[in-house]
Parts: structure tokens; sequence; C-alpha cells
């Protein structure tokens, strides 16, 4: 992967801290949800909107942030025709799905399924 900073060793360490903080944060918020405390919940939440934007960039640095969080924009991801290949990609097989679900629509209507009766009596 192209750039520099950070070693190869430092990011599998950023990861597995990032992923415990997570799951720290989960388990906090799960357990909470046992206590007298459990209607405190949206404030708990909302309160991890200022550790994320002061306690997190202490922790890691700025590239780190960017590359754990999936903002691939900002840390130089797709290229525009990368990008326009992935959605025209993303979007035949969105399309395939379609005709596959149309598809199997029209041949149930062919070879009937035993619901026409109770259809056409309900509309």
């Amino acid at each position: 992967g192209g750039g520099g900073g950070g070693g190869g060793g430092e990011e599998p360490s950023a990861t597995r801290l990032y992923v415990l903080l997570q799951l720290i944060v989960l388990g906090c918020g799960w357990g909470l949800n046992f206590t007298p405390f459990a209607l405190a919940f949206p404030f708990v939440i909302a309160g991890l909107v200022p550790i994320h934007a002061y306690v997190l960039p202490i922790l890691f640095t700025s590239k780190q942030l960017i590359v754990l969080e999936g903002n691939t924009e900002e840390a130089g991801g797709f290229s525009g025709a990368e990008e326009e290949k992935f959605w025209r990609c993303y979007m035949s097989m969105e399309d395939e799905e379609q005709e596959e679900e149309n598809n199997a629509d029209s041949s149930a209507k062919k070879t009937g399924n035993g619901l026409e009766p109770l259809i056409r009596v309900a509309a």
C-alpha cells in the first residue's frame, strides 16, 4: 500500500486497539441496560461524540483514524475511473438480482402456485 508513516507492525496493533475500544463501549452500553441507569443510555451515546473528537486523536494518528473509520476518499481511495467502475458493477449486480426476482415471479405465475383463486377472491 502506498504512503509513508506508520510501519507495517503499527497498523495491526492500531486495528486491534480500535476494535477493543469498540467492544468495550458496546459491552458498557449493553451492560448499562441492566442497571437502574438504563434510561441514561441516550446520554451515554451522545457522550461518545466528544470522546471520538478528543480522545481518539490522542490514541491514533489521523491517517490511522481515516483508515479505521473507512473514509476511503480522505485516504486516497478510489480514483474517479475506479469509483465509476465500482458503481457500474454494483448497479449491474442489483439489476441482475431484480431480474432474477422478476423471473421467479413470472415463472410462479406460469406454473401456478395454487393461490390465483385466492388472489382473485381477495381483489
